[in-house]
């Protein structure tokens, strides 16, 4: 039998091995753990995406906004559809054609100087019709930066034009920053998805937008690549519309502060017909 002595000890020894037992144990993962993290783990495989081509007017950096204009081609259009163009270098004014029919006008672009910027000018009574066809020819022929002067703001009384689009375009997801203004056969107003009142009445437009550029300067809503906030603005007509309605809404939306605004001369189907997404402005 085993004295009490005796028993502390053994007790004491069985007490040792187990803490030798743990401490190995312990040592053994740590190990492990330093070893995982001094191990060099091998490069992720990515997979590739595959590339598209994207949609030309999915993009609002795509319009095309003339930076000079020192140097520019006039094409006039008057009350009867009679055109006349000039060419302006500085403040000298060159005269190409007077009160040209409609039917001329392919051979009257394929005058114009391509190094010129081109800029139509319209008479307000004329039919949208007309004017984007106008705009589709020379866009086609010339095959550089198209404005119109679509304003009675003077120091920027234009709106520009994206490029041609092509067949093959793909159509994606509209930018979530696009900003639409559609104008109705009934000249209602719309912004994206939201009623803004109509041409008897712009300001609902007008007041949103300004509450949408202020929201988007707080929080820094940026055009891509750029410092600059994204005030672009898209305006869409009604074929039925008269070029007078584009120039109150194009006025209505520049009180606001948008620049540039692009004017959309295409009916294809294009991300800009696609449903834009509705005007949610957020609060402090």
């Amino acid at each position: 039998m085993k004295s009490p002595r005796g028993e502390r000890n053994f007790k004491i020894s069985k007490l040792l091995v187990i803490a030798a037992v743990l401490t190995v144990f312990a040592f053994v993962n740590v190990s492990g753990i330093n070893a995982q993290k001094g191990k060099k783990i091998g490069k992720s495989v990515k997979k590739k995406t595959p590339s598209i081509r994207v949609e030309k007017i999915k993009s609002l950096s795509d319009i095309c906004v003339p930076i000079e204009k020192t140097y520019q081609s006039i094409i006039q259009i008057d009350k009867d559809s009679k055109i006349t163009v000039t060419v302006q270098i500085n403040s000298d004014i060159k005269t190409i054609a007077v009160d040209q029919p409609m039917s001329s006008l392919p051979k009257l672009l394929s005058a114009i100087d391509k190094k010129s910027v081109v800029t139509v000018k319209s008479d307000p009574t004329l039919g949208f019709e007309l004017i984007a066809d106008t705009l589709q020819q020379a866009r086609r022929i010339l095959d550089n930066c198209i404005n119109i002067e679509a304003s009675t703001i003077t120091e920027n009384p234009y709106i520009y034009i994206f490029p041609e689009p092509r067949p093959d375009d793909v159509i994606l997801k509209p930018n979530p920053n696009t900003l639409v203004v559609k104008l109705d056969k009934d000249s209602n107003i719309t912004l994206n998805t939201d009623k803004q009142g109509s041409l008897n009445d712009t300001s609902p437009l007008t007041n949103t937008l300004k509450e949408i550029f202020n929201d988007r300067d707080k929080y820094g809503v940026l055009r891509e690549g750029t410092n600059i906030v994204e005030t672009t603005v898209i305006v869409k007509p009604d074929n039925s519309s008269k070029f007078g309605d584009i120039i109150k809404i194009v006025d209505a939306v520049k009180q606001a502060g948008a620049s540039p605004v692009g004017l959309q001369i295409d009916d294809m189907k294009s991300s800009l017909e696609m449903p834009t997404p509705p005007i949610i402005l957020k609060k402090p």
